[in-house]
């Protein structure tokens, strides 16, 4: 991996934080214990950094590649959908269920 290929401490905290939404509403994705193991980390590290803690240069690193393989692997999941919202002839429509459309993002 070379250095454009890192992602930022944003990008690294917000794919956590929709991760973490996505896990809630039952997707079938690896824990952040899991992830953290794969980029041989303690899942503290991560916890750290989505409440805004300082971490190393190898932790982003060892995150970003650990991402874009969860990425890879879970490309043809499909994504939990609660609910989503369309407007057609100008009015909303409320569909309830599963759908193509990641609402949770």
């Amino acid at each position: 991996m070379n250095r454009n290929d890192i992602l930022s401490l944003a990008q690294i905290t917000g794919w956590f934080r929709v991760h973490q939404r996505r896990l809630a509403a039952g997707d079938k994705l690896p824990t952040i214990s899991d992830i953290a193991r794969r980029a041989g980390l303690h899942r503290d590290t991560i916890y750290a950094l989505l409440n805004g803690d300082h971490v190393e240069t190898r932790t982003q690193y060892g995150l970003s590649r650990v991402i874009r393989e969860v990425e890879a692997d879970t490309a043809s999941y499909p994504k939990s959908k609660l609910l989503s919202v369309t407007l057609a002839g100008g009015l909303p429509r409320i569909q309830v269920g599963i759908n193509s459309r990641n609402i949770l993002a």
